[in-house]
């Protein structure tokens, strides 16, 4: 078995294994408490829960296809931690309502496969499927989230008005035949406790997404120039099933399980949006409301439940100390722009207040009685202490060993290579080692770049932690001399970043050069570098060692400052070495058709390659592309080479490095795939130089 597929599958058992522990977290609870109920009701519950099952697995297939790789996860950690979800899905009670969120999962479903050669047939299918779901539950205002599947199944081609009046002809004809032989179900009554008339309450089982789905999604819309038009669809299906369950006085339970796969979709996408705006501010981020607001209700839950304001959901005392740490480590992410961590606790939030609209009667007190002072003021001391301990762990520890570094965004060195085996926590214990005078005219080393993502398996796609880990394996056999980072290390330049990058830096069992990328300078939009320059020092760097002359130069930024280019003149010998290398992030040109992500500013491009042209340059290496390229321009060969881990730009890409053979007669630079074990796999590219003369 090839290691691409065994990642590959690696992959996948991972993904399942996530999204059965967030179902067993979301909606586990839920199952203990139907267990209590008798044994002929309790016969329905697995029907009940099946049903969440299947409607769980096919939105997780349909983000994937209509988001995009890696995006199902985030809608099913949406749908599982939604708490209209659990409830009818371990409710025997709602039978029908979880048949209804099955249904609309299994148009949405549909509609993703509704395109090219696929889309008659599968149109066909979701009109059969629209008569089915009118007949079996009629007007029922939840109904309405059926909509959005057969407009976004006509949005995939031609005459999407036509398919979407006959899509809706097919549900109201359903619908008039339920009206004259009406379809009941013997299910017994629901155990799921009245809602409270307060309108904010009746919302509880939309949150903390259902809610905020609305304002992010409109600060979306307003954000991006090409937004989807699928999204007003969501945006307004969704708003109707929520006004005409509140019109109607239906549970809001019924609204927020039959629109749960859509908002799962929504979310998912709103916040992929804000995962790949890796330098957004946090106020910028679509995710900072719907936070901000989370925060403010898993504060001001214990609190009206402690002071008797409110009387269901009531919260306990284990409960309320949760929702307020929930709520600190929550405010802190946000104030430090971290969205993934804001991510999981949201996901974190949605299931403690699935529990909490679930529940009815107080652990602690009587609601009737007078609230002891104690408790009343518990919430309040629950905030001082746990901001109090997160204040002090995340800004106190973190900011440990911390070194100012010398003024200036630029650091020029002729020695840039560190050794990270005995890396300490606060950063520091990067050896720097010389190898000038270690190494002879014949030695190996490797080239990798862009790896930011890879320290979790689930924020790149195809395996892209996988395929780091095989890097560090070829590395640990081949055991080349030195390796050479194109940049890219970090997400982006925080302290808090650079300390996750440092269990990979462990990892890396030979020196290490290092090349800034741009998201190991930038943060949120801003020049940031003294992180780059207190762990890998130098950013601008030149030394000899054999014939090889090798020049690290900073171009992070998408331009070459002027110091820069008098110190490249200044190291770079005006008779050539036999073989000049260069190394920078970003490459100086777009080898590429119709598309461009090289260096932003064209003028100090041109003039680098004018002067690695008189001065007899033999190659230049580059990242920040996810892909591998090589082009010869005026004789000077430009590689890009960024497949080390981060997420690739098409199908076609393949993990790789570059493993470089140095000799006095020749230099052979080849590109060796990470999908496969051991010597002997075809390289990729293979280039040859000859000594210049």
């Amino acid at each position: 078995m090839s290691e691409t597929h065994s990642q590959s599958t690696y992959e996948k058992v991972i993904a399942a294994l996530l999204v059965l522990a967030m179902a067993l977290a979301g909606w586990g609870p839920f199952v203990l408490e139907s267990l209590k109920l008798p044994f002929i009701e309790r016969f329905l519950m697995p029907v009940s829960l099946a049903f969440a099952v299947i409607a769980l697995g096919l939105i997780y297939d349909a983000a994937e296809r209509l988001l995009g790789n890696g995006r199902g996860l985030y809608a099913a950690a949406l749908l599982c931690s939604l708490p209209a979800t659990g409830m009818v899905g371990a409710d025997p009670g709602m039978l029908q309502d979880s048949a209804l969120m099955m249904v609309g999962a299994v148009g949405i479903w549909m509609a993703s496969r509704a395109r090219g050669e696929e889309r008659p047939f599968f149109l066909g299918f979701i009109g059969v499927l629209l008569v089915g779901a009118g007949y079996a539950f009629g007007w029922r205002s939840g109904a309405i989230a059926l909509a959005f599947a057969a407009l976004l199944a006509a949005r995939q081609g031609k005459h999407a008005v036509v398919w979407s009046v006959v899509l809706m002809i097919c549900y109201g004809l359903g619908a008039a035949i339920h009206g004259l032989m009406p379809l009941t179900l013997p299910v017994p009554d629901s155990v799921i406790p009245p809602q409270s008339v307060m309108v904010w309450q009746a919302l509880l089982p939309l949150l903390p997404w259902g809610l905020f789905i609305f304002p992010a999604l409109w600060a979306l819309l307003k954000r991006s120039t090409s937004a989807k038009p699928w999204w007003a669809d969501a945006c307004a299906v969704t708003v109707m099933a929520v006004v005409a369950t509140l019109l109607s006085g239906e549970s809001m339970v019924k609204a927020a399980a039959a629109v749960a796969p859509l908002i799962a979709l929504l979310g998912a996408d709103m916040v992929w949006t804000d995962f790949r705006d890796e330098f957004a501010a946090a106020r910028k981020r679509l995710t900072t409301l719907p936070g901000v607001l989370t925060v403010v209700i898993l504060v001001l839950l214990p609190l009206l439940s402690a002071l008797h304001i409110q009387g269901n959901p009531t919260v306990a005392v284990w409960q309320g100390i949760m929702a307020v740490v929930l709520a600190t480590a929550l405010a802190w992410t946000i104030s430090q722009n971290l969205p993934r961590w804001s991510f999981v606790l949201m996901f974190a939030a949605g299931i403690l207040l699935a529990r909490l609209a679930n529940q009815s009667e107080s652990l602690v007190f009587d609601p009737g009685a007078a609230a002891p002072a104690g408790i009343a003021l518990l919430p309040l001391l629950m905030v001082l202490m746990a901001g109090g301990a997160v204040w002090l762990i995340f800004f106190l520890l973190l900011r440990r060993g911390e070194k100012p570094t010398q003024d200036g965004d630029y650091l020029f060195s002729g020695e840039n290579f560190r050794r990270f085996t005995a890396l300490k926590r606060d950063g520091q214990g990067g050896e720097t080692v010389a190898l000038q005078a270690t190494l002879d005219s014949t030695y190996s080393f490797a080239i990798f770049g862009d790896v930011t993502g890879a320290e979790s398996p689930f924020s790149t796609r195809r395996s892209g932690f996988l395929a780091f880990r095989a890097l560090m394996r070829k590395l640990a056999e081949d055991r080349p001399a030195f390796a050479v980072s194109l940049g890219d290390l970090a997400s982006q330049a925080t302290r808090y970043s650079y300390q996750r990058i440092h269990s990979l830096l462990r990892q890396i069992p030979v020196p290490l050069a290092v090349t800034p990328g741009n998201h190991d300078l930038l943060t949120q939009g801003e020049r940031e570098h003294r992180y780059f320059h207190q762990l890998f020092g130098a950013d601008n760097a030149a030394f000899r060692i054999g014939p090889v002359q090798f020049i690290i130069l900073n171009n992070g930024w998408g331009s070459i400052q002027p110091q820069q280019f008098v110190w490249l003149e200044k190291v770079l010998p005006e008779k050539p070495a036999p073989y000049t290398l260069v190394f920078c992030h970003k490459p100086p040109f777009e080898l590429r058709q119709d598309v461009f992500y090289a260096m932003e500013n064209r003028e100090h491009a041109a003039r680098l390659h004018s002067i690695l042209r008189k001065r007899g340059a033999t190659a230049v290496f580059s990242g920040h592309i996810h892909s591998l390229l090589s082009e010869m321009r005026d004789g000077v060969t430009y590689v890009i080479s960024g497949g080390g881990g981060s997420k690739l730009l098409s199908a076609g890409d393949q993990y790789h490095y570059l493993s470089v053979t140095v000799s006095d007669t020749e230099l052979v630079v080849r590109a060796l795939p990470l999908s496969s074990r051991g010597a002997g796999s075809s390289p990729l590219l293979e280039l040859r130089f000859a000594p210049r003369t």
